[in-house]
Protein backbone atom coordinates (compact mmCIF):
# COMPACT_ATOMS: atom_id res chain seq x y z
CA UNK A 1 0.00 0.00 0.00
CA UNK A 2 2.77 2.41 0.60
CA UNK A 3 4.40 2.33 -2.41
CA UNK A 4 0.91 3.11 -4.22
CA UNK A 5 0.43 6.00 -2.07
CA UNK A 6 4.49 7.11 -3.18
CA UNK A 7 2.95 6.67 -7.15
CA UNK A 8 -0.33 8.07 -6.33
CA UNK A 9 1.13 11.69 -4.97
CA UNK A 10 3.23 13.00 -7.76
CA UNK A 11 0.21 12.40 -10.26
CA UNK A 12 -2.29 14.28 -7.99
CA UNK A 13 0.17 16.66 -7.30
CA UNK A 14 0.65 17.08 -10.82
CA UNK A 15 -2.80 16.98 -11.94
CA UNK A 16 -3.90 19.56 -9.26
CA UNK A 17 -0.99 22.00 -10.77
CA UNK A 18 -2.24 21.92 -14.15
CA UNK A 19 -6.27 22.75 -13.44
CA UNK A 20 -4.29 25.64 -11.17
CA UNK A 21 -2.24 26.91 -14.47
CA UNK A 22 -5.17 26.65 -16.74
CA UNK A 23 -7.38 28.16 -14.02
CA UNK A 24 -4.47 31.52 -14.23
CA UNK A 25 -4.54 31.65 -17.42
CA UNK A 26 -8.14 31.56 -18.13
CA UNK A 27 -8.24 34.36 -15.20
CA UNK A 28 -5.67 36.39 -17.77
CA UNK A 29 -7.29 36.23 -20.28
CA UNK A 30 -10.63 37.32 -18.70
CA UNK A 31 -8.71 39.96 -17.57
CA UNK A 32 -7.42 41.08 -20.77
CA UNK A 33 -10.42 41.07 -22.65
CA UNK A 34 -11.82 43.21 -19.84
CA UNK A 35 -8.94 45.63 -20.53
CA UNK A 36 -10.48 45.74 -23.74
CA UNK A 37 -13.77 46.57 -22.93
CA UNK A 38 -12.73 48.97 -20.41
CA UNK A 39 -10.46 50.88 -23.60
CA UNK A 40 -13.28 50.63 -25.66
CA UNK A 41 -15.68 52.46 -23.31
CA UNK A 42 -13.12 55.25 -22.07
CA UNK A 43 -13.31 56.43 -25.58
CA UNK A 44 -16.80 56.93 -25.45
CA UNK A 45 -18.57 60.20 -24.84
CA UNK A 46 -20.27 59.12 -21.71
CA UNK A 47 -17.77 56.48 -19.83
CA UNK A 48 -18.47 54.48 -16.93
CA UNK A 49 -15.58 55.19 -14.46
CA UNK A 50 -16.79 53.10 -12.24
CA UNK A 51 -16.98 50.33 -14.11
CA UNK A 52 -13.73 51.30 -15.82
CA UNK A 53 -12.04 51.50 -12.45
CA UNK A 54 -13.41 47.74 -10.85
CA UNK A 55 -12.53 46.20 -14.13
CA UNK A 56 -8.91 47.94 -14.30
CA UNK A 57 -8.74 46.65 -9.96
CA UNK A 58 -9.28 42.86 -11.38
CA UNK A 59 -6.97 42.89 -13.44
CA UNK A 60 -4.03 44.04 -11.46
CA UNK A 61 -5.13 41.56 -9.01
CA UNK A 62 -4.77 38.99 -11.45
CA UNK A 63 -1.34 40.08 -11.79
CA UNK A 64 -1.59 41.16 -15.22
CA UNK A 65 0.85 43.82 -15.86
CA UNK A 66 0.69 44.73 -19.99
CA UNK A 67 0.61 47.93 -22.06
CA UNK A 68 -2.94 47.76 -21.81
CA UNK A 69 -3.37 48.31 -18.70
CA UNK A 70 -0.93 51.21 -18.55
CA UNK A 71 -2.87 52.56 -21.20
CA UNK A 72 -6.33 52.06 -19.98
CA UNK A 73 -5.03 53.51 -16.28
CA UNK A 74 -4.00 56.34 -18.53
CA UNK A 75 -7.09 57.08 -20.45
CA UNK A 76 -8.92 56.35 -16.93
CA UNK A 77 -6.95 59.71 -15.30
CA UNK A 78 -7.11 61.66 -18.47
CA UNK A 79 -11.04 60.66 -18.13
CA UNK A 80 -11.12 61.59 -14.59
CA UNK A 81 -9.20 64.76 -15.01
CA UNK A 82 -11.97 65.94 -17.97
CA UNK A 83 -14.73 65.21 -16.02
CA UNK A 84 -13.10 67.21 -13.06
CA UNK A 85 -13.02 70.21 -15.39
CA UNK A 86 -16.40 69.90 -17.32
CA UNK A 87 -17.93 69.95 -13.71
CA UNK A 88 -15.90 73.19 -12.70
CA UNK A 89 -17.01 74.95 -15.54
CA UNK A 90 -20.39 73.55 -15.11
CA UNK A 91 -20.39 75.07 -11.49
CA UNK A 92 -18.83 78.38 -12.88
CA UNK A 93 -21.48 79.04 -15.73
CA UNK A 94 -24.43 78.56 -12.89
CA UNK A 95 -23.13 81.18 -10.40
CA UNK A 96 -25.14 84.27 -10.75
CA UNK A 97 -22.98 87.38 -11.27
CA UNK A 98 -22.99 89.63 -8.67
CA UNK A 99 -25.20 92.90 -8.09
CA UNK A 100 -23.09 96.24 -9.16
CA UNK A 101 -23.41 96.95 -5.69
CA UNK A 102 -22.27 94.11 -4.23
CA UNK A 103 -19.24 94.25 -6.99
CA UNK A 104 -18.33 98.13 -5.29
CA UNK A 105 -18.88 97.08 -1.26
CA UNK A 106 -16.04 93.86 -2.67
CA UNK A 107 -13.45 96.45 -4.81
CA UNK A 108 -13.70 99.14 -1.23
CA UNK A 109 -13.02 96.07 0.47
CA UNK A 110 -9.64 95.03 -1.44
CA UNK A 111 -8.72 98.74 -1.39
CA UNK A 112 -9.13 99.01 2.02
CA UNK A 113 -6.68 95.89 2.39
CA UNK A 114 -4.01 96.88 0.14
CA UNK A 115 -4.33 100.71 1.61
Amino acid sequence: MPIEAAFVKPIVDAFLWVIKRAKTRRLKASAESALTQVIRDLLTLSPNITNAEARIAAARATGLITEDLLHAERLLSAQREFSRKKAAKKKAAKKKPMKKKAMKKRAMRKMARRG
